[in-house]
């Protein structure tokens, strides 16, 4: 991916990456257009922003997507803006995103679909680094375009969460797969290795971690069935009660001085003959009955 160091957020290097993606008929290179522009759209307006905030790859490369449609343009750092003299006829090209229905009638193109997401995304996406967690999302202050973009979403198969705040829609979904699913859609095909990789990883670590702490639970668990049990038998010696015990119990008082870490399952094997780990068990319950019944 370009860019693809440290010092570059995995977001960003989407996105730069999004940007090699090529275009192959007017209808898509003027869906990024749209998708950019429209999704910076202000509120309570029916046309496109004015302007837009991006990297400065994703700048240059929308700068080479208007010059072909003559659009007058200005580039300055991470800011791309559509100068007075094309501002109209910018505006009419893409006033059907603001119509009724629009939702319903572009998401038939799947084309324009994806090429509207990825210039969406350049403007106002992000996508959290997939070392940490997994997230795609959307900031669009324009209601209609959020609409627009949501029903975008659900037609490639992708459910997002919306979420109301006070001065934007917040669009967005964690599901793994449909993160994946995303960067595959916008065309950002080194994105998608570079995240099923980190999930990979990530997930790996997730199971050794687990595994880990399922082990050390039951350490613990055993170390104090152990201790409970060892204070249980120690009150029974004490109080020379051994001798008068049956023979099964006595094998289990025997076997548990000789291992007093051991667990229910390794005292079970230890009898002669083996038992099973039940019948252990109640063995060792019939012992602290016995030893709860002392003073």
């Amino acid at each position: 991916m370009a860019g693809d160091n440290n010092s570059v957020s995995f977001s960003v290097r989407v996105k730069n990456e999004a940007c090699q993606v090529r275009w192959h008929s007017m209808s898509e290179r003027q869906a990024v257009v749209a998708g950019a522009f429209c999704a910076s759209a202000p509120a309570g307006i029916s046309f496109p922003s004015t302007y837009v905030r991006t990297t400065p790859e994703a700048c240059l490369c929308l700068a080479g997507l208007l010059a072909k449609d003559g659009f007058v343009h200005l580039v300055k750092g991470n800011k791309i803006m559509i100068l007075e003299q094309s501002f109209t006829q910018f505006c009419s090209l893409f006033a059907a995103c603001f119509m009724d229905k629009a939702a319903e009638q572009l998401t038939i193109d799947r084309t324009f679909t994806r090429c509207f997401l990825r210039g969406a995304f350049l403007s106002e996406g992000y996508c959290a680094d997939p070392s940490r967690s997994y997230r795609i999302e959307y900031r669009i202050s324009n209601d209609v375009i959020a609409s627009l973009i949501v029903a975008m979403l659900r037609s490639v198969g992708i459910e997002p969460i919306i979420a109301d705040r006070e001065f934007h829609t917040l669009i967005y979904f964690k599901n793994g797969d449909m993160v994946s699913d995303f960067l595959s859609v916008i065309g950002a095909t080194g994105a998608v290795m570079e995240y099923e990789n980190q999930r990979v990883r990530r997930e790996l670590n997730g199971s050794v971690t687990r595994t880990v702490n399922c082990d050390s639970g039951n350490l613990k668990r055993t170390a104090g069935a152990s201790a409970r049990r060892g204070a249980a038998f120690d009150k029974i010696m004490a109080a020379g009660l051994r001798s008068g015990l049956p023979k099964e119990l006595t094998d289990t008082l025997d076997a548990h001085y000789r291992n007093p870490e051991a667990s229910i399952a390794e005292l079970a094997a230890m009898m002669d003959p083996p038992v099973g780990k039940s019948g252990m068990n109640h063995r060792i319950n019939k012992l602290m009955e016995i030893a709860s019944g002392l003073q």
